[in-house]
Parts: C-alpha cells; structure tokens; sequence
C-alpha cells in the first residue's frame, strides 16, 4: 500500500521515494496537475496537489484494507446517474432545495453500502 510506504518515507526523509513516483508516472503526475491547476484556477496548486494526491492514496488503501469499492466503473456509473437525477429533483423542488447538501451527502453513502453490499 502505497500511502503506508509514503508516510515511512516521509518520516525517515526519503526523497527519492517521490521522486521515483513520478519519474515513473510523469504523464500522470501532469494529468493531475494540470486538473488541480485548472479547478482551482491556478490558486494554490502545489499544496493542494499534494493534499490531494495524498488523498487518492488514502483511498486506495482504504479500498484495499476494507474491501469495499468506490473508484470500479460499475459502481461509478451507478454514483454518478443517481446523483445527476436526485439532484435535478431536489434543485426543482422548492421544499428540498434548502437540505441539498445533506441531501446529496445522504446519497453518497447510501450509494457506497447499496453496491458494496447488494452489488458485489
């Protein structure tokens, strides 16, 4: 797990670890940076790189240590259609359209435990 291997290099001053991570992945690393660079139009892009690239990692692991799946395409596809379309009711209704936040936060999950659990 990579963010574990990470960390240990971040403690014990390694860098050549993250060096080698992108040496190896250069086209990756400047995928990514140009998509932080370009959401967050052009303010603070190192350190949020760098936060959220460590994120991913946490991901990752977290998928690999708990067996449950957020980043497969079946389960993406599933995440992203029922969003759009609870979304588009909520912002159309004027009673929900306060709690879409909570809403959307509320989907999110019961999305993640609907496929882990019903979908595997």
């Amino acid at each position: 797990m990579v963010i574990f291997e990470a960390i240990n290099a971040i403690f014990s001053l390694d860098i050549n670890f993250f060096i080698n991570i992108v040496m190896g992945n250069l086209l990756w690393v400047f995928i990514f940076y140009a998509l932080v660079y370009f959401f967050l139009d052009g303010k603070q892009t190192i350190k949020y790189f760098i936060i959220w690239g460590f994120l991913i990692w946490a991901i990752i692991a977290w998928e690999e240590l708990s067996g449950m799946a957020f980043s497969v395409a079946s389960f993406l596809l599933l995440f992203y259609l029922s969003k759009l379309t609870l979304l588009k009711f909520v912002e159309d209704s004027p009673v929900f359209k306060k709690y879409i936040i909570a809403i959307s936060t509320i989907q999110a999950y019961v999305m993640i435990i609907f496929f882990n659990y019903f979908m595997r």
